[in-house]
């Protein structure tokens, strides 16, 4: 189902703004190729990754923009993927995004993905990073 949805994105991408993307995902042979001619391009580009092909040892500097096209109910397989951009390297701001269909009166499953990808990670930063204005006690954490 993913798999058709890249290639369907890739065909957007080609109808619209006359740029072959090259997909990156679990059947793909020689990643550091396609990442390698990627960067070595000018001007505008794109390249179309699965978060589980992209989340593990790519660096992918000459990337500024991350569209999360499709959400991982594994938050920190979305960071890892995220994180593709921001290794040494990177000289530019990059900016996410993560389109998503919305439908106010009874909610989309991918809003309703996103509110709990969003409660995991408040979770998650709530139990590993301490917030400032408060002191924890030991007490409290053994109680």
């Amino acid at each position: 189902k993913f798999i058709k949805a890249q290639h369907t994105l890739q065909q957007a991408i080609k109808d619209k703004f006359g740029i072959n993307a090259p997909i990156i995902n679990g059947s793909t042979r020689d990643r550091q190729s396609i990442i390698d001619n990627f960067s070595a391009k000018s001007g505008f580009s794109v390249l179309i990754l699965s978060p589980e092909a992209a989340g593990g040892g790519l660096n992918i500097t000459a990337a500024n923009h991350v569209i999360h096209f499709t959400r991982s109910w594994n938050p920190a397989i979305e960071r890892q993927s995220t994180d593709r951009a921001y290794r040494l390297g990177q000289t530019r701001p990059v900016t996410v995004y993560y389109p998503i269909i919305v439908d106010k009166p009874r909610g989309t499953i991918e809003q309703r993905l996103d509110e709990l990808l969003e409660r995991k990670m408040g979770l998650f930063n709530d139990i590993f990073v301490p917030l400032d204005d408060k002191q924890i006690r030991a007490s409290e954490l053994l109680a």
